[in-house]
């Protein structure tokens, strides 16, 4: 028998689909072990079930900006700190400036007290509020590891009324 030049063109082809084929899923290996090691499923981090900061009470002057809470540790577990959001708007239940990012450690069961005057309310949110305080919203966290914040899903709310 004898061969055109056509069949071994046909035989080429084949040849460099196989060939185009082997290398896409080489590269393809190569690509998803080295994402493998960035990517690794881990423990996700978040607060324990058991911690439940809670405002126990307030008082809010509308005239001197003053802000007094009293919040309470009634989980199960120390908290590190806690983040204080406000806004100056109504009917939100979202905060927008920033009172306080450190908080204190609040032991299981032991009640603090924080103050706020409208001078540290100013300098600490980097924002004029523009107006009164009209909800106030209390997220506690604890570290992971001594250094990195993990901010807990349960949140304080509250909506201010003038004293």
């Amino acid at each position: 028998m004898i061969r055109s030049i056509h069949d071994k063109k046909g035989v080429s082809e084949i040849v460099s689909y196989v060939l185009l084929i082997s290398i896409t899923f080489a590269i393809a290996g190569i690509v998803y072990s080295w994402l493998i090691f960035y990517v690794t499923p881990g423990k996700e981090t978040k607060c324990e079930e058991g911690i439940s900061l809670t405002i126990r009470s307030y008082s809010y002057n509308c005239n001197t900006k003053a802000l007094n809470l009293s919040l309470q540790n009634r989980g199960l577990f120390d908290i590190d700190g806690y983040l204080i959001r406000v806004t100056n708007q109504s009917n939100t239940d979202i905060g927008i400036y920033t009172l306080n990012k450190t908080g204190a450690n609040i032991s299981v069961g032991v009640t603090y007290l924080d103050y706020y005057s409208n001078s540290s309310i100013l300098n600490d949110s980097k924002k004029n509020l523009g107006g009164i305080i009209k909800f106030l919203e209390v997220q506690p966290f604890v570290y992971q590891n001594g250094s990195v914040p993990i901010y807990c899903e349960n949140v304080a709310k509250q909506v201010i009324v003038c004293a």
